[in-house]
Parts: C-alpha cells; structure tokens; sequence
C-alpha cells in the first residue's frame, strides 16, 4: 500500500494532500506560501511504511520551479530545460544565498505535470529532461 505526505516550507505536515490545493499553489501561489520557512516543499511517497521517493520543490517567481527528485537508493536528479547548465544564478534559500543553474528552473506548468506523476506513482515523469544532481 502506498501513501503520500507534503511537507510545507513551514514545516506542516500534509498526509493525502488534495492535488487540487497542490495545484493552485504550484500553478499560481506566490512568496507568501513558497519563501516561508525552510523555502522549499517535500512530496514522500511510502510503500509499506518507507520512502520510495521524495520531490523536494523550490518556487521562486522570477525564475520558476526547482524541481529535484530522491530516489530510496539516494540518488538525485533535477528537471533541466536543457540550456546552458554554467549560467548560474543565486536564490535565496532558508535564509542562505545557494547559486544554481537557471536551466534548473523550469515552468509552474511542467513542474505540476512532473508533481502528478509523482503523487501516483512516486516516479519521475519520464517526458522530463532528469539530471544527475
């Protein structure tokens, strides 16, 4: 049996969280929801009581949604759009400055595509461009 939590960037924790409500705020919520906190959001998928997976996202307005997968075995990956990975820029992170490669930040649309597969499968949406990270 498997099972889904969100941890918002204020450190509440969500079981089944409504993909309605994860949709709005990916699609349209703002600073208010994404920069408090810890600054970012953490989807768990569970089979059987253990993580199978975790998706940490990162909303920033002026440069999209870093989208970063976990898988059980600790591997990591980031979406890509695919540009130049050596264009970095510096995002404020818990407080912290953190430079990334803009290509890490892709749109609140691909994001909310890659958070559905997630929420049913605990997969990476394979249509996406994955990164080791």
């Amino acid at each position: 049996m498997s099972r889904l939590t969100l941890v918002t960037p204020s450190g509440q924790e969500i079981p089944a969280p409504d993909i309605q409500e994860l949709k709005f705020q990916v699609l349209e919520g703002d600073a208010s929801f994404w920069e408090a906190g810890s600054g970012d959001a953490a989807l768990r998928f569970y089979v059987q009581d253990a993580i199978k997976s975790e998706m940490i996202l990162m909303l920033r307005e002026i440069h999209g949604v870093f989208v970063q997968f976990i898988a059980n075995d600790g591997r990591e990956y980031v979406i890509s759009t695919g540009a130049d990975e050596q264009e970095m820029i510096t995002i404020k992170q818990a407080g912290n400055p953190w430079s990334l490669p803009r290509a890490f930040f892709i749109t609140r649309e691909e994001a909310f595509r890659a958070i559905q597969e997630f929420c049913q499968t605990g997969e990476m949406l394979t249509t996406c461009h994955w990164v080791p990270f």
